[in-house]
This record gives C-alpha cells, sequence and structure tokens, in this order.
C-alpha cells in the first residue's frame, strides 16, 4: 500500500464497542480486500466501507464524528483492574474512558499559515482576472471578493486524489 493520510474518530456505539471512522488520502487507489486485511490483522473488525467522498462531504462527515465522539467520551465503558492494597484483593472495576477521540497523520489538513496564503493567492487572482478582463472592456474592474465559490474556498489538496471513508469496527 502506498504512503497515504488519514484523519481517525471514534463512535461509541450503543453496545459500548467503539467503533472508527478514517479519512483517508492515498496516491493510490485502495482495494478493499487489501484494506480489510490490515483492519483484521490490528484486531478491528470485518466491516469495511469503502466510499469515495467529495472535499464537502470530507468536511461535513469529519464535524460529524468529530463532534458526536467529544460529546460521546463519557459513554463508553472503561474496565480497569482494581487493587485493595490493604488486603491485595484485585476486582474489576470502571473509570473514565481514556483514549483519543480523534487523530490524524502529521501531514493531514492545512495550517492556518496554508489557509492564508491560499486566501491572498485566490484574491490576487481575482484582483488580476478581473483588472484583465475590464482593461478588455475598457470598464472599471469591480472590486475582489472572497466567498465560498472563490478559488480561496478550494482546498490545497484538491489536487490529490479522492478521499476513501473507512468505516471499521
Amino acid at each position: 500500500m502506498s504512503r497515504f493520510e488519514y484523519f481517525r474518530v471514534v463512535e461509541v456505539q450503543k453496545r459500548g464497542a467503539l467503533h472508527l471512522h478514517v479519512l483517508v488520502w492515498s496516491a493510490e487507489p485502495l482495494r478493499r480486500d487489501q484494506v480489510q486485511r490490515i483492519a483484521l490483522a490490528a484486531g478491528f473488525g470485518c466491516q469495511v466501507d469503502l466510499t469515495p467522498l467529495s472535499p464537502q462531504q470530507h468536511a461535513r462527515y469529519a464535524a460529524k464524528y468529530a463532534t458526536k465522539a467529544t460529546d460521546q467520551r463519557g459513554d463508553a465503558p472503561w474496565a480497569v483492574d482494581v487493587v485493595n492494597t490493604r488486603t491485595g484483593e484485585v476486582t474489576r472495576g470502571s473509570a473514565p474512558a481514556r483514549y483519543r477521540t480523534w487523530s490524524s497523520s502529521r501531514q493531514w489538513g492545512l495550517t492556518v499559515r496554508d489557509v492564508r496564503a491560499a486566501n491572498r493567492a485566490a484574491m490576487e487572482n481575482t484582483r488580476l482576472t478581473r483588472a484583465a478582463a475590464a482593461a478588455s472592456t475598457d470598464q472599471p474592474a469591480p472590486s475582489a471578493a472572497i466567498g465560498p465559490t472563490s478559488p480561496a474556498a478550494e482546498s490545497s489538496r484538491d489536487s490529490r486524489p479522492t478521499a476513501v471513508k473507512l468505516a471499521w469496527s
């Protein structure tokens, strides 16, 4: 399997089991059998969902499960060994859940510096495009605006292959 980037969120299911939602960017298409073999070797269940997602779907999916995971952290049954220091007796008890609700690879996402640079580049590109169009028609160039349909709204990751959603249990 080629190098990839990922964002992982843990969801607590009603039965108390932890379920992983993983977004993956890979330079090569992921094969279901290969991903399933890796998941099983890592101790996960056999449910693997390889669904390609658009950049907008990536954001919604990550936000939905990251928010849900933060709210559910206390719902996970977390068993611990409790030792009675006086008698030495060991019993099973429970404690607050101790796991990361989400994690990602080091190269996942954009830094604020990257976002600002993309915004500056998009605004400059828009300004130059409008100035060139106005010069060809002898009309004043309208001011540049940044918004959801501007080039700055597009992620620099758009040149990467489409991400894939993995759901492991």
